[in-house]
C-alpha cells in the first residue's frame, strides 16, 4: 500500500507534467494542418517518471482542459472541437502513448527499455494521428504526408533528449518518488 505523502507527491507530479505539456504545446511549428510540438517531450518524460496509472491521468486532465475551452492545445486554442478536428488522433494517441510508454518501462527502468518505450509510445501517437487524418480529413492527409517525415525527424530527436535527460532525472528523484 502506498502511504498518502507518496500518493501527495504523484499527484503534485502528475499535475506539473499536465503543465509542462500545456507549455510544450505551446513550442510550435506549423506544418499546416498539424503542427510540430514540444510536448511530446514532456508527455515521454512524465511516462518514463510517473506510474502508468499517473501518466495516463497527466494526458486525461490535459485533454480535458483543452476540451473544456482553455487554451492548452497547441496555437493557444481549446475546445471539444479540437478533440473532433484534424489534431484529435493526436491528442488521443497522447494518452494512450503515456499509458504504453510507462506499462513498458515499467518499474525496473533500463536505457533498453525507455528506448523501446518511447519508440512504442510515438509509433502508436502517429498511428492513431494518421488514422484520424486519413478518415476524417482525406484532403488534409494528402498534404502532410509529403512532410511526415518531419514529424519522424522531431520525435527521434525529442525522444533522443528525454533518454539524456531522464539520466539525470532519476538520479534527482531516486528518493523523492519512493520514500
Amino acid at each position: 500500500m502506498k502511504s498518502k505523502k507518496n500518493e501527495v507527491k504523484l499527484m503534485i507530479y502528475s499535475s506539473l507534467f499536465t503543465g509542462l505539456i500545456i507549455i510544450g504545446s505551446y513550442i510550435s511549428i506549423p506544418t499546416g494542418i498539424v503542427p510540430i510540438v514540444f510536448a511530446n517531450f514532456f508527455i515521454f518524460l512524465a511516462s518514463l517518471i510517473l506510474e502508468k496509472e499517473w501518466a495516463f491521468l497527466s494526458l486525461f486532465i490535459y485533454i480535458l482542459l483543452g476540451a473544456v475551452g482553455l487554451p492548452v492545445f497547441s496555437g493557444a486554442v481549446g475546445g471539444l472541437h479540437h478533440i473532433y478536428g484534424p489534431t484529435g488522433g493526436y491528442l488521443i494517441g497522447y494518452i494512450v502513448a503515456a499509458y504504453i510508454i510507462a506499462f513498458i518501462s515499467g518499474n525496473k527502468k533500463t536505457i533498453f527499455k525507455d528506448t523501446i518505450a518511447l519508440l512504442s509510445g510515438a509509433l502508436a501517437i502517429h498511428i492513431l494521428g494518421i488514422f484520424w487524418l486519413a478518415v476524417k480529413f482525406p484532403e488534409g492527409w494528402q498534404n502532410i504526408y509529403n512532410i511526415y517525415w518531419v514529424f519522424i525527424l522531431g520525435d527521434l530527436v525529442k525522444i533522443s533528449l528525454a533518454l539524456y535527460c531522464i539520466k539525470y532525472i532519476r538520479k534527482y528523484l531516486a528518493n523523492s518518488i519512493n520514500d
